[in-house]
């Protein structure tokens, strides 16, 4: 699969995207973090997954990966 001129594999290899489990994804999203990125764009509707494949990526990003950026707690 191609974005324009890159393939998918040499964007992941660049870390210029992130694909994988919720540790991958905080992996690469530290890595913007320590970079001093300071948002972080999720796009879990991506090449036509089913509708359960994207809800499920949603809640593992509103579970397992969010919180590790932004405790639950009071404000």
């Amino acid at each position: 699969m191609r974005f324009g001129i890159f393939s998918v594999e040499t964007l992941v290899e660049q870390e210029v995207v992130a694909f994988g489990d919720p540790d991958e994804i905080t992996r690469v999203a530290l890595l913007y973090e320590r970079a001093g990125f300071t948002h972080f764009l999720a796009i879990p509707n991506f090449g036509g997954l089913p509708h359960k494949r994207v809800i499920r990526s949603m809640e593992l990003m509103a579970k397992q990966v969010l919180p590790r950026f932004h405790p639950a707690g009071p404000a």
